[in-house]
């Protein structure tokens, strides 16, 4: 839907993944969500994430994590602004069955210090009673 006038769910992802199946199923069941392609080439990306994410049309921030967004320093930007307003955030795991395994995969794929220590902070992001879903709960309804 990507209706910024209506209330909206801000999706957290890494381009290398895309949304394809995620906006799919949202669109489905007929939520309306915004992402980055919502914000205008050209214009600044951090400060237009934080007008989206802190508007209170936002209902909270769905962050898609897999390998590669374990390693964005933009999804730990977005984070810390959906906690900043107190957004809820909604983990959805992708390609891994739980948070600690995808933090291990990613870990031993990481090619710096400087994407170790972003691994890091994402994992330490979550508190230990954070409800995570995985992409399989996710479209089967297992959840």
């Amino acid at each position: 839907m990507n209706n910024i006038s209506l209330d909206y769910i801000f999706i957290s992802y890494s381009h290398k993944d895309g949304i394809g199946k995620i906006s799919e199923y949202l669109n489905d069941r007929g939520y309306n969500f915004i992402y980055d392609s919502e914000i205008s080439v050209g214009s600044s990306w951090s400060n237009r994430a934080r007008r989206y994410i802190s508007n209170q049309k936002c209902l909270g921030v769905a962050v898609l994590l897999s390998r590669n967004s374990m390693s964005r320093e933009t999804i730990l930007t977005e984070l810390g602004i959906a906690k900043l307003n107190g957004k809820p955030i909604m983990p959805v795991i992708i390609g891994a069955d739980s948070l600690n395994e995808l933090h291990e995969r990613t870990k031993q794929l990481s090619t710096d210090e400087e994407d170790a220590y972003i691994v890091d902070e994402i994992f330490n992001f979550f508190k230990s009673e954070t409800i995570f879903i995985t992409e399989k709960q996710l479209f089967s309804g297992e959840y």
